[in-house]
């Protein structure tokens, strides 16, 4: 795939999430509060989720050796544990009593899910430009 392909894909990943939030929204399925909480829960989760796509495929796909795997292994498991506490513990407050519920379930769904996303975005962001040097 070439470079162009590449940032059109990751560019595709990123936008999955935030447009099924807005098709569920539009449909009523979604509060039109659970939707906003939830946009900032994926711009947290997709800076993180960049970040670590990046490391991942310079240090765990293109590390010249045990050194550098190792490295990107510990930053990138370090920088997801970061990005989902900072999700939990500073964005997504509430009683354990509220774990159940669909707002809750719609936030945690979706942020993980583009958190996913923004990891793959990363990886291919990240080997698009290893490519054009």
């Amino acid at each position: 795939m070439n470079r162009r392909g590449r940032l059109w894909l990751a560019v595709c990943l990123l936008g999955v999430p935030p447009t099924l939030l807005l098709a569920t929204q539009s449909l009523g399925w979604v509060k039109a509060s659970t939707a906003d909480q939830t946009f900032i829960g994926i711009a947290i989760t997709a800076t993180g989720g960049l970040i670590v796509g990046i490391i991942s495929e310079r240090f765990l796909g293109r590390g010249r050796n045990g050194v550098e795997q190792t490295a990107g292994l510990i930053a990138a498991t370090a920088l997801s544990v970061i990005t989902i506490g900072i999700l939990y513990l500073l964005h997504i407050r509430g009683p354990m009593s509220s774990i159940g519920t669909p707002e809750r379930a719609v936030k945690q769904l979706v942020s993980f899910v583009e958190f996913l996303t923004a990891q793959g975005a990363g990886i291919l962001l990240s080997a698009s430009r290893s490519r054009e040097t």
